[in-house]
């Protein structure tokens, strides 16, 4: 039999992320409220739509008003009290994942062509937090440029078998190497883009002596590119390549070169720089600049059509100033 401290959050888990087929989920959540006193069900409904919808401030606000009306009576429902704790640890454990931060880093190893995938992270909590991630799979995705323009995106996805718990403290830190990997490139490429990306099942938190569900769990994806040995290694200004491609008659193998130059963080200003042209260009004059498009925006949802990217790039750019800043991907 499951012991109370694990049922109560485990009935609350389910109100927030159903269980089962929607019918069930909707016969079961019902089932629940209905142990409660009727003048908490509406309250407690408004609540779980609240978790539901990512509102967590409010969230805490209609339970902060459940526990007041709770401690308003001297002998107050106890089904009402524990699927308030339920949700209380929910609302915890959602502060607690918010605080932290994970991410990828990508280290090559000294005098070796091998690459090392590590996780880092760091918490905001004062006395640092445990997280117990449950399944994971690691993704690896490899974009390869030829000089020609076509690019091949080969991907696998590794199971994890589990992550040890990890500790994270104020202070950045690597926590485990997650897997290693040939960083070369192939004979006659123009350069490679590798990009990892952690997928982290919901688990559990550990802070303040309490357990707490950790659902949501986001690491940042780490990405690196490796250039043929003929390209200069030094990083390009983006916008380089703007100013390039208004030349007549530039090739696409030199737009590349300057392409690829573009470190990932400035892929974003590279965009903005080419938005003014692509708006006004032929056809056939975008078409050159198609390569270039696709290794700076991670997309091939567009595929050959230069008018496709120009509708692209015109979202791309509506996006990004309506919301000030846009990473194309999360490097």
């Amino acid at each position: 039999m499951l012991q109370r401290a694990v049922l109560v959050p485990w009935l609350a888990l389910c109100l927030v992320a159903g269980c089962g087929t929607p019918s069930a989920s909707r016969s079961a959540d019902r089932d629940r409220l209905s142990a409660i006193p009727q003048i908490y069900v509406a309250a407690f409904e408004g609540l779980k739509v609240a978790l539901e919808a990512g509102e967590d401030e409010t969230a805490r606000g209609i339970a902060a008003q459940i526990r007041g009306r709770l401690a308003l009576r001297q002998d107050p429902p106890v089904g009402a009290v524990d699927l308030l704790a339920g949700f209380d640890r929910i609302l915890t454990g959602r502060a607690l994942i918010g605080g932290a931060e994970l991410w990828l880093e990508i280290r090559p190893r000294p005098d070796s062509h091998l690459g090392g995938v590590w996780l880092h992270g760091r918490s905001a909590h004062l006395a640092g937090i445990v997280l117990r991630p449950g399944a994971a799979t690691l993704e690896w995705q490899r974009r390869t440029l030829l000089p020609d323009g076509r690019d091949l995106l080969n991907a696998k996805t590794l199971p994890l078998a589990g992550i040890m718990p990890v500790e994270l403290t104020q202070e950045a830190a690597g926590i485990m190497c997650l897997d290693t990997y040939d960083r070369r490139i192939s004979a006659g490429a123009l350069a490679v883009n590798d990009r990892w990306i952690l997928h982290l099942r919901s688990g559990s938190v550990d802070a303040d002596g309490g357990t707490f569900p950790a659902m949501k769990l986001s690491v940042r994806a780490a990405q690196r590119v490796e250039l043929a040995s003929v390209l200069p290694p030094e990083a390009l200004d983006p916008g380089l390549l703007a100013e390039a491609a208004r030349k007549p008659g530039i090739s696409i193998p030199a737009l590349l070169e300057r392409t690829v130059r573009i470190l990932p963080r400035d892929r974003g200003a590279a965009l903005d720089a080419l938005v003014p042209l692509v708006e006004i260009w032929t056809a056939e004059q975008i078409s050159c600049l198609v390569p270039s498009l696709r290794w700076l925006s991670g997309d091939s949802g567009p595929g050959a059509d230069p008018l496709a990217w120009r509708d692209w790039l015109r979202a791309w750019a509506a996006k990004r100033a309506s919301i000030g800043t846009l990473d194309i991907l999360d490097f």
